[in-house]
């Protein structure tokens, strides 16, 4: 059942989205954490390197030696590490262990995403509406296409047209035309 629960979690061959790259770790938690002060450093490695394995994989093997292949340790190392004080982070069943929190942590990240989604979709049939919010285009575009539409409308003797008959800096640029740059003046 873990395997199975995780493993859907991962899966997003679907196209809905990439999987989340990380999860957020508290330091004044972790560090006020009585059973985490009581650890080894090899105790801490251990549960770091499970949690981490656990967020990218879903879980990791409950055998010994497996999980010392799938971490690239001896088996030797593995045992001395994987203690009762870090194992009492994770869930066996099934023949792998899971990080329950880390699950937990996933299926609130997911439940946001598709809000957020969800949201994304009605707004989107809000102002389309057209009830297929897919990102393709569906009509005209609400602008005009036309340079000569989008200048402005600047009316003979207005102020806008006294500041640009006064104006003395650098010509507007004009399509198809490439300004030169001006030096800035040394006075020295």
């Amino acid at each position: 059942m873990a395997k199975k629960e995780n493993a859907a979690l991962l899966n997003v061959s679907n196209g809905a989205r990439r999987a989340p790259p990380a999860f957020q770790l508290y330091a004044a938690d972790r560090l006020a954490d009585r059973n985490f002060k009581l650890m080894t450093l090899a105790e801490r490695g251990m549960q770091l390197t499970l949690e981490c394995e656990c967020w990218i994989n879903g879980f990791v093997p409950s055998d010994r030696s497996d999980l010392a292949r799938v971490l690239g340790l001896e088996v030797a190392e593995v045992q001395s590490a994987l203690t009762e004080r870090v194992m009492r982070c994770f869930a066996v069943s099934d023949g792998v262990i899971t990080s329950p929190e880390l699950t937990a942590y996933r299926k609130k990240l997911d439940e946001y995403h598709r809000k957020k989604s969800a949201g994304g979709r009605k707004g989107a049939d809000a102002r389309w509406n057209c009830g297929n919010a897919n990102g393709l285009p569906s009509g005209l575009p609400n602008g005009s296409l036309s340079r000569e539409e989008s200048k402005p409308d600047v009316k003979e003797g207005s102020e806008h047209q006294e500041f640009l008959d006064g104006y003395d800096g650098p010509a507007p640029f004009e399509a198809g035309k490439k300004r030169a740059r001006q030096k800035p003046e040394m006075n020295g």
